[in-house]
């Protein structure tokens, strides 16, 4: 098994123009079974700019990796200049048991949420060894990185990530989380832990995006959703290699685009039964503060034990659960039940 602190440089010595697939060996487990990472590696006609995609560091987050399926099977390398690399699974362990975060740390671990741990450590709890793993192979050989998340079986929620700062790495990561082309962004400060914040602070310009479904901003009329994850994720995987001049072609735009600002998420109390009064059909809505977002019931008494309600004078939605049926909530394990913004910070956008 190969050290895990080598970097496998997989894309330099890849034929061109090619498709390949291969493992990464993070390490043995006790019971004597390979952890191991999946690496989809694109390797473009002509040399140019490495871009990674990284998914699934929350093992719930399952919806986002149709986009990134369909886009490892319809990119013709042939006509790509330069290199994909694809992880979508960053986290087996969590996928696996169907979980936000890694079951094993949960139990034993401290760190056990991924996405909290960067750039991690080669001789910590597992989920920093599996952070240093991907640091050392795919995000430091990259020169640009596309973060995936989105919608669990719980959950829906729809936008993409543009930072506070707007110089350097942040600059550039801001042109591309406008290019990725969803309706909705949001401006705030990368969280230092995190895979993007990490990378900007080493100076690699990185993009965060919430896959999921959009109902699109003229709801007249309209029954089915806009937006899915998976054509939202592909368009935007080539937006980004369009903008960065890896694909021919522009960019292809939503008609408006929203940054919303003050971004705060809103999770109960109390564990129990989430009854949701507003779903995701309602993302990229506003509504008056105080209004009813959903409710806390107890599974045992059915007393009700907390009442989540909209903050802001307007309230914009950008997630929620996808609709009104009941779910399981626990305010120990980062269960959130709403994201809104505040809408009267909005900048709204005009795309030709």
């Amino acid at each position: 098994m190969a050290e895990a602190s080598q970097t496998i440089s997989i894309w330099s010595s890849a034929q061109r123009p090619s498709k390949t697939f291969q493992w990464l060996d993070v390490c043995e487990m006790a019971s004597g079974g390979p952890l191991r990472l999946p690496v989809h590696v694109v390797a473009g006609a002509q040399p140019g700019p490495v871009v990674a995609i990284v998914a699934t560091q929350h093992g719930n987050e399952v919806r986002p990796l149709g986009a990134v399926l369909e886009f490892v099977r319809g990119i013709d390398p042939a006509e790509l200049g330069g290199t994909v690399v694809v992880l979508p699974i960053a986290n087996p362990l969590a996928f696996e048991a169907g979980a936000r975060c890694t079951w094993f740390d949960g139990w034993f671990g401290d760190n056990a949420n991924l996405n909290r741990v960067w750039p991690g450590t080669s001789t910590g709890w597992l989920t920093e060894h599996l952070a240093f793993v991907i640091s050392e192979n795919i995000v430091s050989e990259a020169d640009y990185l596309i973060d995936v998340h989105g919608e669990s079986a719980s959950m829906g929620i729809y936008f993409a990530s543009v930072s506070t700062e707007n110089s350097g790495a942040h600059k550039t990561a801001n042109e591309l989380a406008m290019a990725f082309g969803m309706e909705i962004l949001v401006r705030g400060r990368p969280g230092a832990r995190t895979l993007t914040g990490w990378a900007l602070e080493i100076g690699k310009p990185a993009v965060a995006v919430e896959l999921g479904y959009f109902r699109g901003w003229d709801r007249s009329g309209i029954n089915a959703w806009a937006r899915t994850p998976v054509e939202a994720g592909v368009t935007g995987f080539s937006n980004v290699l369009r903008t960065l001049g890896m694909l021919g072609g522009s960019p292809k735009l939503p008609r408006r685009q929203v940054i919303v600002e003050s971004e705060l998420g809103i999770g109960p109390k109390h564990g129990g039964l989430l009854f949701p009064e507003i779903t995701n059909a309602s993302i990229g809505e506003t509504v008056p503060k105080g209004t009813v977002l959903g409710r806390v019931v107890s599974p045992y008494s059915f007393a009700e034990l907390d009442v989540l309600i909209a903050p802001f004078d307007s309230t914009f939605i950008l997630a929620a659960p996808h609709d009104d049926v009941c779910y399981h909530v626990n305010p120990g394990a980062g269960d959130y039940g709403f994201f809104v913004a505040d809408a009267g910070l909005a900048k709204w956008m005009e795309n030709s």
